[in-house]
């Protein structure tokens, strides 16, 4: 899956109007990361797989971008994952919130993420 992500992230920044029908499926899969589904193994300093979960973030931002009705669908999880990676209180949380603000900008814009945000 991991090595899968680099190729679907490539192939949305470059044409992101082909693979908006991954958004729920890579939702689906950042949920279960979130919620600590892979094996420990994948675990940094207590976060689960947050190279997956930037990957995954980095494509949302792709398929998001100008489309409203995908980036609905985003918000919540980044919602959620943004508060998660800010209370760790760690280096790699940082470095998801960095992730998800990115994501934030780039997809369509919501005001309560901007708030969050900020």
């Amino acid at each position: 899956m991991a090595a899968s992500l680099n190729h679907y992230t490539e192939a949305c920044r470059l044409r992101p109007q082909d693979h908006k029908d991954l958004v729920p499926s890579m939702l689906i899969i950042l949920q279960q990361v979130m919620d600590h589904r892979l094996p420990r193994d994948y675990d940094y300093h207590r976060m689960p797989a947050p190279w997956i979960q930037t990957r995954i973030l980095e494509c949302m931002s792709y398929l998001g971008a100008d489309d409203e009705e995908a980036s609905k669908q985003m918000y919540s999880v980044i919602t959620l994952l943004l508060k998660k990676s800010d209370d760790m209180g760690i280096n790699i949380g940082y470095a998801l919130v960095y992730q998800c603000l990115k994501t934030i900008l780039m997809i369509f814009p919501n005001q309560e993420l901007y708030e969050l945000a900020s």
